[in-house]
């Protein structure tokens, strides 16, 4: 059993003490450090990605380049603390601080930047850069600005991440157009959207669209235009540049005014931007399994306004040295591996979803053959230089401390350009899983079809940003709230909140434990998706060695195991070996699944309770040579486990409908609004989906 959660400090308070917590400590006069050992360096990073995005290689990356240093340089140890989320890390390095306990360096998040430059807590790498021992040159110029505060460079660029636009080409070819110049403009982007938003089988609705998820900011980006200075003490809203911008972005959305344009996902929409590393992960094995499998889509740059180039935001992940560190100069000699080394760049192309912020690298016949490894299908990687240009021309947008507030205000006004009877919010574990990104479509099909409003929020599985979306849901005075809590007991002061505003909330998918403090719980009946699988599982073996992936912070993945267990034959010949939390994600399954065959490398069956950790299982047991070989069980009914199925590769999963949740969600919230008496539960069916019935519920969409 997993350890209880740490827990949370007040919801409203979480930006406040991070500030507050490194204000104090660089005001602090306490020791230092524990270890005054010149050569012992301690260095702050996390597990995973920055981007948001599957990565189970980040370990592969740092030790590697670890390794690499130590090599050149015997004379240095080098150190970190293991196991450090990306959502928890700025909190832990800000209670680090307060302590005297930061690491030497330390990577910093784009969102932290300002606030740890502003109150001290970075030393000035000037006097060490005025001994040119670097090449500022080698950079890209916008990524090292992104490290500059004042007159200060307290910070070197080590990994970015720029802006793309995926283009559905399947979509493209069935309507006959033409594909868009590396250079194309937002006329040309306008004219190809508007000839893909038809209705192309003359229903009277609209079911091809042009695009999805360009917002007003793009355009400004795009336009050449940044709305605040880097301190926020000033902003640019009424610069022509930036009235043109929001212009274009309202002209855009009255294409499919009226209508819900449906994700990219669907197959159904010809553009929308994305990040390189959702391309990076997307686009290779295993992560390629999970999203926009079902048809051909490939990445360009972004369209140009008339003030600017063709890219939009650049992200910067900058590593920077404690302002109190002792060690300086081994801090120096480290970070200037980090950031300007050629094997290090390459280690970032092989084992991260970004780009290496030194310049020049992607041009080389090695990082061509990196990104090549592993691509799918027959996919070419995307051409270098195309990529440079986009990073070169991005820019980076500076982030202080009530940054988001204010473009939520910005935001706010700018799409209210029709009226809206009801707005509603939304707050899911993660958007990452397709699952909740179709579930969202589901109520906002309902609500959109009313002509109301959804503001939806993904809090990326970190509780406490989950807890503060849902008090600016309640600060927004929004009817209702639809909520997946990201830990089921952890988010009671959420509930609290709404309840206090008199705010109706709707618990989707997986319940809390508080159930008292939510109007409506509408899931899938868990319990019984767990004993299909059991019983399935039972028809197919007399006994089994099983390895469960589970997530233990979500109820509805512990209500499943309970119905599984509940349903498989009593006595010796069903035996659990190996149970492994992986959090609901399809890199920890993998990684979980390497660790249980190194343990166990001789099972019948792997049991995942959601089908992102069985697509996960399913990779390491390919890699371990075991494809085929153990039946491999999930919950959901992805469309790309329905594949995996088709294709013989996983055996069966117990099919939800997120989309049918949502709608029933949606349902039962007006049904609230109007004063009607509510069933306190409401379970929507599940099946099972193998090979012999897959074919009936097709592999191209949800049930």
């Amino acid at each position: 059993m997993a350890a209880e959660p740490r827990r949370a400090p007040g919801p409203a308070a979480r930006t406040a003490l991070v500030a507050v917590a490194l204000l104090l400590a660089v005001a602090a006069a306490a020791a230092f450090l524990s270890s005054a050992d010149p050569t012992a360096l301690r260095i702050g990073l996390f597990s995973g990605s920055a981007w948001g995005v599957p990565n189970p290689t980040s370990n592969r990356l740092y030790d590697g380049i670890i390794a690499d240093f130590r090599s050149r340089h015997p004379e240095y140890t080098v150190s970190y603390r293991s196991g450090i989320r990306t959502q928890d890390y700025s909190e832990r390095l800000a209670q680090d601080i307060l302590n005297g306990e930061e690491p030497d360096l330390f990577f910093i998040l784009p969102e932290d930047f300002t606030t740890l430059a502003s109150i001290g807590a970075l030393a000035d790498l000037g006097p060490f850069l005025s001994r040119g021992e670097i090449d500022p040159g080698a950079f890209y110029p916008n990524a090292l600005a992104a490290g500059r505060l004042g007159g200060g460079q307290y910070a070197l660029p080590f990994e970015v991440v720029p802006t793309l636009t995926f283009m559905n080409t399947s979509l493209l070819a069935r309507l006959g157009l033409p594909a868009p110049r590396p250079d194309w403009t937002w006329e040309d982007f306008l004219s190809l959207a508007s000839r893909a938003t038809v209705d192309t089988d003359r229903n009277g609705a609209l079911d091809s669209f042009g695009s999805v998820g360009w917002s007003w900011l793009d355009a400004a980006y795009s336009n050449g235009e940044l709305l605040f200075d880097a301190a926020g003490t000033s902003a640019a809203f009424d610069h022509d540049g930036l009235v043109d911008a929001v212009d274009f972005y309202l002209r855009l959305a009255e294409l499919s005014s009226g209508t819900q344009v449906p994700t990219f996902e669907s197959g159904r929409v010809l553009f929308s931007p994305f990040p390189y590393s959702s391309y990076r992960a997307y686009r290779y094995y295993p992560y390629s399994l999970q999203r926009f499998g079902d048809f051909e889509w490939r990445a360009v740059p972004p369209p140009r306004g008339p003030n600017g180039k063709n890219a939009v935001e650049l992200r910067v992940l900058l590593v920077g040295m404690s302002k109190r560190s002792p060690r300086k100069e081994a801090a120096w000699e480290f970070l200037k591996h980090l950031t300007t080394d050629e094997e290090a760049a390459y280690r970032i192309l092989a084992y991260s979803q970004g780009l290496p912020a030194r310049r020049g690298v992607l041009f080389t016949e090695r990082a061509g053959e990196i990104l090549a490894h592993h691509i799918s299908g027959a996919e070419e990687p995307l051409d270098a230089t195309m990529l440079d240009r986009v990073v070169a021309d991005s820019v980076v947008v500076p982030r202080f401390r009530k940054h988001a507030a204010a473009l939520e205000l910005a935001s706010r006004a700018i799409v209210a350009e029709r009226p809206h009877r009801r707005v509603f919010g939304a707050t899911y574990m993660t958007m990452v899983n397709p699952f909740f990104v179709a579930l969202d479509d589901g109520i906002r099909e309902i609500v959109e079809a009313r002509g109301d409003k959804l503001v939806s929020y993904d809090p990326g599985s970190d509780q406490l940003k989950q807890i503060d979306q849902v008090e600016d849901l309640v600060r927004m005075g929004v009817d209702a709230i639809f909520l997946n809590p990201v830990d089921y007991r952890l988010v009671k002061p959420a509930l609290e909140a709404a309840r206090r505003a008199g705010i109706p909330v709707i618990n989707v998918d997986a319940p809390v434990s508080d159930l008292d403090l939510v109007d409506c719980m509408v899931a899938s009946d868990n319990v019984r998706a767990g004993r299909l699988l059991a019983e399935d599982l039972s028809r197919r073996l007399l006994r089994a060695r099983i390895a469960v992936i589970d997530h233990l912070q979500a109820k509805s993945a512990m209500d499943r195991m309970d119905g599984f267990r509940a349903a498989l034959p009593a006595g010796n010949d069903y035996i659990v070996v190996s149970r492994y939390a992986a959090d609901g994600n399809i890199e920890q399954a993998l990684t979980g699944m390497e660790t249980i065959l190194r343990s166990f490398p001789r099972i019948d069956a792997v049991v995942a309770t959601n089908d992102p950790m069985a697509t996960g299982a399913i990779a390491a047991l390919d890699s371990a040579g075991l494809a085929g070989k153990v039946l491999v069980y999930g919950v959901d009914g992805a469309p790309y486990a329905k594949k995996l199925i088709a294709e013989g590769r996983m055996t069966a999963t117990a099919a939800q409908s997120p989309v049918g949740i949502g709608r029933a969600a949606a349902d039962v919230a007006y049904r609230i609004l109007a004063g009607e008496q509510v069933e306190k539960e409401v379970l929507v069916p599940v099946s099972l989906i193998d090979s012999s019935n897959v074919s009936r519920y097709g592999v191209d969409g949800w049930q």
